[in-house]
């Protein structure tokens, strides 16, 4: 799975910006794995809890990242991001 990610980049439109781009990418990707991480923990209890914790907090440090990208960067995130993985 790590290689598969490795393999599946988004590219900025100014290489500027890449480095940002690629972060934003990398705490998208872990938000979501966080997501998945749900359906294996029992509802209500302090490990669902932390759970919720850490995804929120990755969404936080996505959505700084993501938010300081010009908004042409932004778009363009969000097509490469549906077209790789189906959803944005």
């Amino acid at each position: 799975m790590q290689k598969e990610l490795n393999k599946m980049t988004i590219n900025a439109i100014n290489k500027k910006h890449q480095r940002a781009v690629t972060k934003a990418y990398s705490l998208y990707r872990k938000y979501h794995e966080l997501v998945n991480l749900e359906d294996t923990t029992e509802p209500h209890t302090g490990a669902a809890d932390r759970l919720a914790n850490k995804q929120q907090k990755v969404y936080d440090q996505y959505l700084d990242i993501f938010e300081e990208l010009p908004q042409r960067e932004q778009a363009s995130f969000v097509k490469q991001h549906t077209t790789l993985h189906g959803y944005s």
